[in-house]
């Protein structure tokens, strides 16, 4: 059986279960010696109100007295609890999610790389320059040349199939994206942004301009 009253930490601050409703003078003699003894503790806490019975009057006449005469932080009803809960969840979710929590794993190099040349990342690999022809560029994950990518392009090694391949200028002579390989033909010829994906384990290469791959995301996002 329930006690009639009783006060216990639950989490980050503290619920007082009331069994039965009762008369306001017997609620208060019932409740004052429990928050005596930790008054310390309950100064600035959260308290949980779990009230049998149904008096909308209860959890304001309990509030006024409590930030009174322990200065609790707040008062509320324990109804209220789950989607607190629920919503500090989501948002540890997106504190997960957010690049600000993440560590780079991208290599950024910069200059040409020539024929008889390789480049390998384990993960993103970022080139401001081109890659000549006979000249080779490998990524763990997505591979972005900012510059004429006419070599050889492998990007989601081994097995990332959504990784993606982007070149300012895209004439690759060979495309390998997961364990997809392509020898083209790649490229419209206008030197407009263009990149390769991969689509029902076909390598695609569309527009980067037109069709951005990422255009519809609502939010950055971290990049795995």
């Amino acid at each position: 059986m329930d006690q009639t009253v009783s006060l216990k930490g639950v989490g980050d601050g503290l619920r007082l279960h009331i069994g039965v409703p009762m008369a306001r003078e017997k609620l208060l003699a019932e409740i004052s010696p429990l928050f005596d003894r930790i008054r310390q503790l309950a100064s600035g806490a959260r308290i949980t109100v779990d009230a049998s019975g149904e008096d909308p009057d209860l959890l304001p006449f309990l509030r006024d007295f409590l930030i009174r005469e322990y200065a609790v932080a707040e008062v509320i009803p324990v109804e209220t609890v789950q989607p607190r809960q629920q919503e500090s969840r989501k948002r540890q979710r997106d504190v997960d999610k957010s690049w600000e929590n993440r560590k780079s794993d991208v290599l950024m190099m910069c200059g040409r790389v020539r024929s008889g040349q390789r480049i390998q990342a384990k993960g993103h690999l970022v080139l401001m320059g081109d890659v000549n022809p006979g000249g080779e560029v490998i990524a763990g994950g997505d591979l972005i040349i900012l510059g004429s990518l006419c070599g050889m392009a492998m990007a989601g090694q081994t097995q990332k199939k959504d990784a993606i391949i982007v070149a300012l200028d895209f004439r690759p002579t060979l495309l390998h994206i997961g364990q997809q390989v392509s020898s083209g033909p790649f490229g419209s010829g206008n030197k407009n942004p263009e990149y390769a994906f991969l689509r029902e384990d076909t390598i695609i290469v569309e527009d980067y301009l037109g069709n951005p791959p990422f255009g519809r995301l609502p939010w950055p996002e971290f990049r795995a």
